[in-house]
């Protein structure tokens, strides 16, 4: 097992941790855990868990920078949330569709 390896299992778990408590250090283990494993990935040559990776790197950017632009002061002038909802059934065969689509893409993608 490589050292890397050690220490993207090492950050995951402080992620956790970290998610669990809901500070905002989250965003930091979760820019440096799939950074890490950017780097042992593209080593072995796993390349589909790589791109999942990069995808993960800036989706933790991208929370960073939400959480960052929200403060108490603004969150007052916010409108109120939504309530998590159900995906309606009609949408069904229309994400069947992506789903299948983006399944063969990567599939074909990863045969070559």
């Amino acid at each position: 097992m490589d050292y890397l390896e050690i220490v993207g299992t090492a950050i995951g778990v402080a992620y956790l941790y970290l998610e669990y408590k809901a500070s905002i250090w989250l965003w930091i283990a979760g820019i440096i855990m799939p950074a890490v494993y950017l780097v042992v990935y593209y080593r072995a040559g796993l390349y589909a868990d790589f791109g999942i990776n990069v995808y993960y790197l800036l989706a933790s950017f991208y929370g960073l920078a939400c959480w960052l632009k929200s403060s108490p002061a603004t969150d007052k002038d916010k409108e109120p949330e939504l309530p998590v909802r159900r995906t309606p059934v009609h949408l069904y065969p229309r994400l069947a569709v992506v789903f299948l689509v983006l399944f063969v893409a990567i599939a074909l993608i990863l045969i070559e």
